[in-house]
């Protein structure tokens, strides 16, 4: 089957003039020569239309669901936030009950809003060395569900902005034993079940519906993402998911984007042979580090359980400095650009496409960086000690948790509360 990208390229080859918008008519000589000016078009015959998919887009979503192992699959051009938005309109109607993490993402916040939903919040564990969120225990989902007959469904965030990943599979059982769908937010796990090294997709493991942001760690475009959908008892009308799409969904998708979706999928569909060298150089990267580094500190296995090795995150218990001033040495002293400054940390994302030059200058730099504290050569930049910056953090996550949310997202509606469950054992 040929790819949406050829076709694109076919279609500016042909010399077709277009009395159709966008407005820039493919005029590539009158436009910046950096913008892909000449592959954008709109619903025009023979490109199908993402909201009615009768033709090629419906053969490449259909290709893609049997590459990530789904029974349906949708392309996202407005992000994982359309996904997150049509999943719960679909299965929760105005003022029904859902049970949702406390740490979803805020486009969830925006669904419950919008739907007049009344949440029951559940929280996941603490990693309170770090300061972050940990996995959503299966006691909080089952005691929640226990609790509120009448929920319609449960939406989890797995994996965590830091690479945390729940038991989604006991999650999913417990779920579908009250027959209640389980939606997960994997947007940062769009990876997942391609190599056996990273975490299984939440798909395989009993959830009903996924949304993955394919352009956080695929070779995607920004604000381009996927919906997958399983069978599990018939928990999902698929109609309303279309439907809630096409209300969530720009009416206009991008060609450019889907034609980007196309291109990630046909690359991962190479499977393992694809991830190995990057699954080996981040294991030599861990186990470097493990070894070498005497002051910085690197989250792992050991302090998370299941977890995304793509993610590192990094402390620095002894040099005295917040989460922001170590993202800032990393990017003045080593021109490197973190993805995000916690309290306490920093988060360096990767992926497969990261050449060896890279890790490896994330590697020297942690070394020196390192090395310097060793021999006292970073106090000008102490802000605190180490040892208020863990407390002050672990005690806003900790606030955060366990803040009385009596007060509601729509006034007419009543917000359930749970108490945290982080002292519990399952």
């Amino acid at each position: 089957m040929e790819d949406l990208l050829k076709k694109l390229i076919k279609n500016r080859e042909e010399g077709s003039y277009p009395f159709h918008m966008p407005g820039h008519k493919r005029r590539t000589s009158k436009l910046p020569k950096e913008l892909p000016y000449g592959f954008d078009i709109t619903e025009i015959d023979g490109f199908d239309d993402l909201h009615h998919a009768e033709g090629i887009l419906r053969s490449y979503m259909e290709h893609a669901a049997d590459v990530f192992g789904c029974d349906r699959l949708w392309y996202l051009v407005n992000g994982s936030t359309a996904g997150n938005l049509a999943a719960i309109s679909a299965v929760a109607e105005y003022g029904d009950t859902i049970i949702v993490a406390r740490n979803c993402h805020k486009s969830v916040y925006n669904a419950i809003f919008l739907r007049g939903l009344k949440p029951v919040w559940i929280y996941p564990d603490e990693v309170e060395e770090f300061g972050i969120h940990g996995a959503m225990r299966p006691y909080e989902v089952e005691t929640a569900l226990m609790e509120h007959p009448d929920a319609k469904a449960v939406f989890l965030t797995s994996p965590t902005y830091e690479g945390i990943v729940s038991n989604v599979e006991k999650i999913a059982a417990i779920c579908h034993k009250k027959n209640v769908p389980l939606l997960i937010d994997e947007a940062h796990g769009a990876h997942f079940g391609f190599h056996p090294a990273f975490p299984d997709s939440a798909i395989h493991l009993g959830a009903d519906l996924v949304i993955n942001s394919v352009h956080k760690t695929l070779p995607s475009l920004t604000q381009t993402a996927i919906l997958k959908y399983k069978a599990h008892g018939g928990l999902i009308d698929l109609k309303q998911v279309e439907r809630y799409l096409s209300i969530y969904q720009s009416s206009s998708p991008s060609y450019i984007l889907m034609a980007s979706i196309d291109c990630c999928v046909h690359m991962v569909e190479k499977g393992c042979g694809l991830f190995d060298p990057y699954v080996d150089k981040m294991m030599h990267f861990y186990n470097a580090m493990g070894k070498e580094l005497h002051c910085l500190k690197i989250m792992d296995r050991r302090e998370t359980g299941s977890w995304d090795l793509s993610k590192v995150v990094i402390m620095a218990p002894d040099l005295c400095v917040d989460g922001e001033t170590l993202s800032e040495i990393f990017r003045a002293d080593y021109h490197l650009e973190m993805e995000m400054a916690g309290p306490v940390y920093t988060l360096a994302m990767t992926s497969y496409l990261d050449e060896e030059e890279g890790i490896d200058r994330l590697e020297e730099a942690l070394l020196d960086l390192d090395w310097q504290r060793m021999h006292r050569l970073c106090l000008p930049r102490m802000k605190e000690k180490r040892k208020g910056w863990t407390k002050a953090g672990s005690m806003r996550l900790q606030e955060r948790c366990r803040m009385n949310l009596s007060m509601c997202i729509r006034p007419e509606y009543r917000c359930w509360r749970r108490e945290s469950g982080v002292q519990r054992k399952l």
